[in-house]
């Protein structure tokens, strides 16, 4: 039988909106890359991370649902951004926005009980799944794919920050206040957005983000280079790559 939750009006399935679809070849929410190889095409969202405490509420309690709630103190940082610690992740109008103020740890807890319940709704002969931070390496071979060929991306060539979600070095000033929701700006040839800009992702070495946010200029985001973290922040986030581990 289907379960339904209700969050600030908006009737959705228990669980990870793109985890409780029927099973496909394509684990929900990816995009293939290579190989045994998926990479989440947007990054996790405010509303991916609700349904995800709901769950936990739900089947282990109160106190493992408080465990796993975002760190709001995070936009105090910015006195500007004051407001976002009430309304950023509370307020129905940033669902689709990615979340941040969580931790390396609970971005790895987020991912162990995706693979749960993603294994649970698939038949055995779909394979069996492993959700995970992507490795270094494997975050920046995604991202080195060119953008999406398009009439906007030939238009800012020469302009990069323009095709991002990133702080433009001439002015200091940003391109948006903070993040943009998740399917926004182009996406890459596979097609997973915001790989540069928006939030700077967290990958398997801990410690490490990639990518650069709304934040970091576009200098700030080449890949090569690593920025270093040592808590939550109002700048990062994730998105999980998926294994296949299995087919019969």
């Amino acid at each position: 039988m289907k379960q339904f939750m209700l969050i600030a009006g908006i009737t959705l399935f228990t669980g990870l909106s793109f985890t409780f679809k029927k099973a496909a070849k394509t684990p929900p929410g990816t995009t293939y890359w290579k190989d045994n190889l998926y990479m989440d095409a947007k990054e996790i969202s405010n509303l991916n991370w609700k349904e995800y405490v709901y769950w936990l509420k739900q089947h282990e309690g109160e106190d493992a649902a408080k465990a796993a709630m975002p760190n709001f103190e995070v936009w105090l940082s910015m006195e500007e951004n004051e407001p976002f610690k009430t309304h950023y992740y509370e307020h129905e109008a940033y669902h689709e926005y990615p979340v941040v103020g969580i931790s390396h740890q609970q971005a790895k807890d987020y991912c162990a009980w995706r693979t749960k319940v993603v294994n649970e709704t698939r038949k055995a002969r779909d394979g069996k799944l492993q959700y995970r931070l992507p490795t270094k390496k494997e975050w920046e071979s995604v991202a080195a794919l060119p953008l999406k060929k398009s009439a906007q991306a030939k238009k800012h060539e020469g302009q990069p920050y323009m095709l991002y979600n990133l702080r433009r070095a001439e002015d200091k000033t940003v391109t948006a206040h903070i993040t943009s929701p998740t399917g926004s700006y182009l996406p890459n040839e596979i097609g997973v957005y915001n790989m540069i800009g928006n939030v700077a992702e967290m990958v398997a070495e801990e410690g490490i983000a990639k990518g650069g946010s709304w934040y970091h200029t576009y200098e700030d985001s080449k890949l090569s280079l690593d920025l270093n973290y040592t808590e939550a922040s109002e700048w990062l986030g994730f998105r999980c790559i998926c294994e296949m581990i299995s087919e019969e």
